[in-house]
C-alpha cells in the first residue's frame, strides 16, 4: 500500500477505510494478519527464499507486459527494496 500511497492515493484510501483502518500501517497489519488467518506466509524466507538471492529475483523477476497494470512504476532497484522489506 505505501509504495502506491502518492501515486493512486485515492485507491490507497478506499482500501484503507475498507479494511476498518484510518492509516497505511494500521491497513498494512491488517492485511498480514489476514494472509496468516487463511494460512499465507508473509515473510519470503519462509517460503525458503535466500536473502541473497533477493537481487536476482528483482532483476530477473520484472515483466514489462506485468508492469504496465501496475499504477506505480517500479524500476528493478525499487522491486529490491519490497523485497528487503519483506524478507
Amino acid at each position: 500500500l505505501k509504495v502506491h500511497s502518492t501515486v493512486v492515493p485515492e485507491v490507497v484510501g478506499l482500501i484503507i477505510k475498507a479494511l476498518g483502518e484510518r492509516s497505511i500501517e494500521g491497513a498494512s497489519a491488517r492485511l498480514k494478519n489476514l494472509m496468516e488467518q487463511i494460512g499465507l506466509r508473509s515473510r519470503l524466507r519462509s517460503y525458503g527464499i535466500a536473502a541473497r538471492d533477493i537481487s536476482r529475483l528483482a532483476k530477473e523477476g520484472i515483466h514489462p507486459e506485468r508492469m504496465k497494470q501496475n499504477p506505480t512504476r517500479l524500476s528493478a532497484r525499487g522491486i529490491e527494496q519490497i523485497l528487503r522489506e519483506i524478507y
